[in-house]
């Protein structure tokens, strides 16, 4: 019983719906587009990618991550710039090569990338590193992928 008062519910409304004059209609659908559109725009990023990498990460050969190795991190914006800093300590028993990438994202969207590379970093050594990307993104998060060879 109950089952067959919603189908009559929905026959009924259904029904409604395409008595309805054609002016009627056309609002809905300009209400429906315009809301359509509006979401289309809010939720789609046009990334402002900005690559300043030479490899893709995980080209480094024999390469490990040491993400754990980087330390003092810091990310900003100067001027028209992102700047990412920060420090690696050589936790490896020999000299090392380390390259580090950085992804400088807002929200979800990856709008740049920098690497940095450098080598030898003998055991136990710290070594500054920076990279940085043109943008004019607003709050953005920076986040490091960092490999590790021996030099």
């Amino acid at each position: 019983m109950r089952k067959t008062l919603i189908v009559l519910g929905l026959v009924a409304s259904v029904s409604i719906a395409g008595c309805s004059s054609d002016n009627a209609g056309s609002a809905a659908k300009k209400a429906d587009d315009t809301t359509a559109a509006k979401t289309k725009t809010t939720s789609t990023t046009q990334p402002q990618f900005v690559a300043n990498t030479q490899n893709t990460p995980g080209t480094l050969k024999d390469f490990v991550g040491a993400k754990s190795d980087a330390h003092d991190t810091s990310c900003k914006a100067t001027g028209s710039k992102w700047i990412a800093t920060g420090k690696v300590t050589n936790s490896s028993k020999k000299p090392a090569h380390y390259r580090i990438y950085v992804s400088f994202l807002e929200g979800d969207t990856t709008v740049g990338l920098s690497q940095s590379d450098f080598a030898p970093v003998a055991p136990g050594a710290t070594h500054a590193w920076s990279g940085s990307v043109k943008t004019s993104g607003k709050d953005l998060r920076c986040i490091l992928r960092v490999e590790r060879a021996d030099a």
